[in-house]
This record gives C-alpha cells, structure tokens and sequence, in this order.
C-alpha cells in the first residue's frame, strides 16, 4: 500500500475530522482544529493519505531526556482501512520512525513500546482500528 504522509495543519482539520472521531467520539470538529494548531515543536499529528482520503492519524509529542537528546513519543494512533486497518498503522508507524531518525530522534510509545514482535507492530496493536470487514 502505498501512502502519502505528512504533518498535519489546521487547513487539515475538516478533511481529518471523522477520522479523528473514530480515536474519540466526544471530539468537536473546533477542538480538533485547535489540536491541529498547536506547535509542531512541541506536538503534532502524522496523517497517511491513500490519495486524498486520510486513512491513518498519528499524535505524538515532542521531549527531551535527561541528556537532551530528542525523543517522539506517539500519544496515539488511528486507522481505518476496509480489510486491514493494522497494516495502515505499521506502515504510518515506520514512516514516521524513519523520518524521525533522520531528525536525530529516538520514538517512544507509551504504555507497551517493547512488547510484542517488534515496535511497529506493537504500537499499531495499541492503535484504534477500524474495517467494514
């Protein structure tokens, strides 16, 4: 599957909405503007695009350890894909690990990053999934 992924903006907030809705129900399309405006410096969300349907989302948030080393810690993850939604999240999930090694990061997950077969499928078993089958 190939898929497009990049930044979000508040210009993404409508096209995204729904998807957003899928990780909490409660959300209002101006409180997902409002996150989409926040500092990227400091949080963001990832988006993988299937042509121009968003298909996953990534919220992560910007930190340092102790010796200042920059971490990506991915808050939460949600996809939505008609037969396989997982792979949707893994293929997100590496994308933005890579992308943020090349920026000298390290990516965290939190509560379960070490668990499972590996980190991308251990952050997308973690993640909001959604098929029709």
């Amino acid at each position: 599957m190939l898929l497009d992924v990049r930044l979000l903006t508040p210009d993404d907030a409508l096209a995204t909405y729904a998807l957003a809705r899928l990780r909490e129900p409660t959300l209002t399309p101006q409180d997902w503007a409002a996150e989409l405006a926040r500092p990227a410096a400091e949080q963001g969300t990832f988006a993988a695009f299937c042509g121009s349907t968003p298909r996953g989302l990534l919220r992560y948030m910007l930190t340092h350890t102790t010796d200042g080393a920059g971490v990506v810690v991915i808050r939460w993850i949600t996809a939505f894909d008609l037969i396989d939604p997982r792979r949707v999240a893994e293929d997100l999930i590496a994308v933005v690990r890579e992308r943020e090694a090349l920026a000298g990061r390290v990516t965290a997950w939190a509560p379960c990053g070490s668990c499972g077969a590996g980190f991308d499928s251990a952050v997308a078993g973690e993640a909001v999934l959604h098929s029709v089958l």
